[in-house]
């Protein structure tokens, strides 16, 4: 019964899935057909727990009689109830940056027949990894990468994970023993209608994966079933059938469950994470050169190709230098002007109040911004798109989440939608705020630019808008390293600068130097001035802080001329009960 029940369980279970997701009916009959039998392979009873105890969503429908429909379709819907939910990364991950990289066969050299670009001699492999041992870099395995990603565990510094796709017999004879040398663990991702085959380039065979396996540093995952040329272009049905297939068939042959999954050529569409979800995986690889915590959600981790060593590692190494979640209860006090002589620079910072920000249809002065809504204090906001002083273009860069000047105080939500500008803005932090919570976190484009990511990062946000460099963490002045990447040539000049943060004690700061600082300046100013977080806006001359009626900063040589009027504004609002001086 058990055997009748494993040739049995994929059709079942994708009809399952596809009956309740909508699909079944426009499902031809000749596709539902051609889902074959599994092989069952005889997995020795030291290999692993046997199948029947698995509870993964595929696993699930193994306890449901083959001729019993109600039953199967009841306990299929309660997977995909208990699955339903998008497996999103954890805030705490964005504290790292882990690097992933993609190899596929070992080869003795570039003599080997038959060689291709994305083969890896031995001499690479070894020379790539003593690179990364030298560098500091920590070997991670799948698992400690998703429990990082998921629930947000600290990696050890520098993490990196080393990923092999399509089970080539030429990795078990050349590289393998090269891994096992240096003690370094690594994911194999096996596309299974292959296994053990000899045609073309030889792939490894069951027995050999499970002998690997048993030596401790090989994690499996799937790789699909028959590799397709364009996995995310296939129909939902094929996706699934594919997915589904590769998944059992690696359970049933190595006695354990097998949740990763790597997209072959990574190509992949939402219908294929949708599917890869649905039938269990969770997590799953593309092939998008950008760090792991850059991914949309677990099911679409991108890696680095291995030829592209160098450019992950300093995309990393950049990363990590604004890597950091910052969360702070946000208290409203009286709103106070103070000025002062720190670090080179006459600073002043106007700390209180409850902060919104406004943009306006065109562009106005700040004093404008606050005589519209009554504010004690206001400052220019962050950056925009046309830096022309007669342009009166209002459109941001990045996500921003606002109210309108004009329209009432309406909230205004605008997704960043220009794709060179995203890549381009990844990392930079975005700061975001509710009644009593403060926020920044680096800007990850795949993730944070919908309304729906912003509730999720600060529930009840009520404002939000990308910053330019974070210049203050903790308490202490970024360095130049680690304001190099995020700073533009005009960073280092010393000219009127403005910073929007927060104090150890909670109170919302708005600063500004009066006299011409660079932005490393302006970040040992705003630290020494007790400033825990800060991140600096459009300076220049933008540049405009006041209190009250007074004019205390302005972006031009001379107080008399205005600074350049802005379409972003933040601004302190006396909160009830709060009087100010």
């Amino acid at each position: 019964m058990r055997i009748s029940l494993e040739r049995t369980f994929s059709r079942f279970l994708l009809m399952g899935v596809l009956l309740l997701s909508g699909g079944l009916a426009q499902t031809p009959a000749l596709e539902l057909a051609s889902l074959e039998p599994l092989p069952v392979a005889k997995v020795p009873s030291s290999a692993a727990k046997p199948i029947m105890e698995f509870r993964t969503p595929a696993r699930a429908v193994l306890d449901v009689q083959p001729f019993a429909p109600l039953r199967l379709e009841a306990v299929v819907r309660d997977v995909l109830e208990r699955w339903k939910d998008k497996p999103l990364l954890h805030l705490n991950a964005q504290k790292q940056r882990t690097l992933l990289l993609t190899y596929h066969d070992v080869i003795p050299d570039r003599s080997f027949k038959g060689a291709v670009w994305f083969d890896a001699t031995t001499a690479e492999l070894e020379g790539q990894i003593a690179s990364l041992k030298q560098r500091g870099a920590s070997f991670i395995t799948l698992e400690q990468l998703y429990r990082h990603l998921a629930h947000g565990e600290i990696l050890p510094g520098k993490a990196v994970s080393l990923h092999f796709d399509d089970n080539y017999l030429g990795f078990m004879q050349y590289g393998y023993p090269i891994l096992k040398k240096y003690g370094i663990p690594f994911a194999m991702f096996v596309h299974t209608n292959y296994v053990g085959s000899a045609v073309g380039r030889p792939k490894m065979s069951w027995e050999q994966l499970r002998v690997l396996e048993r030596e401790g540093l090989m994690t499996v995952g799937s790789h699909s079933a028959s590799h397709p040329a364009e996995l995310g272009a296939l129909s939902e049905v094929k996706q699934l059938e594919e997915l589904l297939k590769s998944k059992v068939a690696l359970e049933q042959n190595l006695g354990h469950e097998v949740p990763w999954v790597s997209y072959p050529n990574g190509s992949f569409s939402t219908k294929t994470l949708e599917a890869a979800h649905k039938v269990g995986y969770r997590m799953g690889f593309t092939e998008e050169w950008k760090s792991a915590e850059a991914a949309p959600d677990l099911l679409g981790v991108p890696r680095y190709i291995n030829t592209q060593l160098e450019r992950g590692w300093k995309d990393a190494e950049n990363g990590r230098k604004v890597a950091a979640v910052t969360q702070l209860e946000l208290r409203p006090t009286p709103v106070r002007l103070s000025q002062t002589w720190l670090e080179g620079v006459n600073l002043a910072l106007i700390q209180g109040g409850s902060p919104m920000s406004l943009l306006t249809s065109g562009r106005r002065g700040v004093g404008e911004f606050m005589h519209a809504v009554g504010a004690k204090a206001g400052i220019n906001g962050s950056f925009f798109t046309d830096a022309l002083i007669a342009s009166n273009d209002n459109t941001m860069i990045g996500p921003l989440l606002t109210r309108s000047l004009e329209g009432a105080r309406q909230v205004i939500f605008r997704p960043e939608e220009n794709p060179g500008l995203l890549s381009r803005i990844q990392q930079r932090p975005l700061v975001l705020w509710s009644r009593n919570q403060f926020m920044m976190v680096p800007f990850q484009p795949d993730s944070m630019n919908t309304r729906a990511a912003l509730e999720r990062l600060l529930p009840g946000v009520s404002d939000a808008f990308l910053g330019g460099a974070w210049i203050v963490h903790k308490g202490l002045p970024r360095s130049a390293d680690q304001l190099e990447p995020f700073v533009p040539r005009d960073g280092w000049e010393r000219r009127p600068r403005v910073f929007l943060g927060i104090t150890r004690d909670g109170k919302m700061a708005l600063g500004a130097s009066t006299s011409a600082a660079s932005t490393e300046m302006l970040a040992r100013a705003a630290s020494s001035a007790g400033v825990e977080e800060a991140v600096l806006l459009d300076s220049g001359y933008s540049t405009s802080l006041i209190f009250g009626k007074q004019i205390v900063a302005v972006g031009r040589a001379r107080a008399a001329q205005p600074s350049r009027p802005v379409p972003h504004a933040i601004v302190l609002m006396d909160t009830a009960g709060v009087s100010s001086r």
